[in-house]
């Protein structure tokens, strides 16, 4: 059985996929509320009048529902419980694994080319692919392509006056095509990264030409 394990916050997903990996599942965030808490009645019609002690455990209150119906409901009652322990397990994982990420670096990666076409459908299904492989690692953090230049604009000085120009930029050879946010052991481990990502466009996109900048990201102070 495949497990899915849909997070509040795009941070916590970050958290414990570093911490947990791959092993239990797939760990995605949700982007905006997929759920909803259903109301008792909802449930069943007899609990429009419910009461804590149709839904706790044997032994705790003096009452319960119907014996037809009790062994079911204690046994989803009791699975949630199963599920509600292993998460927070699983947060405590995170916790405890998060020092340990926190003493590595993180880099920006930021692609350039003077490409001015899309990337082939089989760069583009072998990107998706490599990024999907490092988020599920921990190791990449954020990454996004670019919109065109001429749905841009530049905030400029110039000789102490400040002006805007629009795109696109006649100027600009080389165009920043996307970005990625990775957090590496040290800038070999990055590099070895950029050089596979670059292998791809190389592999798969013959003719391109451009560049991987990637740069280290200034520690905050703590």
């Amino acid at each position: 059985m495949v497990t899915l394990i849909i997070t509040e916050k795009t941070s916590q997903a970050r958290d414990l996929r570093a911490a947990l990996g791959d092993r239990f599942g797939q760990i995605l965030p949700a982007e905006g509320h997929l759920l909803r808490l259903a109301e008792p009645h909802e449930v069943n019609a007899s609990w429009k009048s419910w009461a804590c002690v149709l839904l706790k455990p044997d032994g705790l209150y003096p009452t319960r529902p119907a014996p037809e119906l009790y062994s079911r409901r204690m046994s989803i009652y009791l699975a949630l419980l199963r599920r509600l322990e292993w998460r927070d397990s699983s947060a405590a994982m995170a916790s405890a694994a998060r020092p340990r990420r926190r003493s590595q670096m993180r880099f920006m990666f930021i692609v350039k080319s003077a490409h001015r076409g899309p990337p082939t459908p089989a760069l583009m299904e072998a990107m998706h692919k490599l990024a999907d492989r490092e988020i599920k690692a921990g190791r990449m953090l954020d990454n996004g392509g670019l919109m065109p230049m001429a749905t841009g604009a530049q905030v400029r000085i110039t000789d102490g006056e400040l002006s805007v120009v629009d795109g696109p930029f006649v100027e600009a050879k080389e165009v920043i095509g996307g970005y990625a946010i990775f957090e590496l052991r040290d800038k070999e481990e990055a590099l070895a990264s950029a050089k596979q990502f670059m292998q791809l466009h190389k592999d798969l996109m013959p003719g391109w030409e451009g560049t991987c900048e990637l740069r280290a990201l200034a520690s905050r102070a703590a």
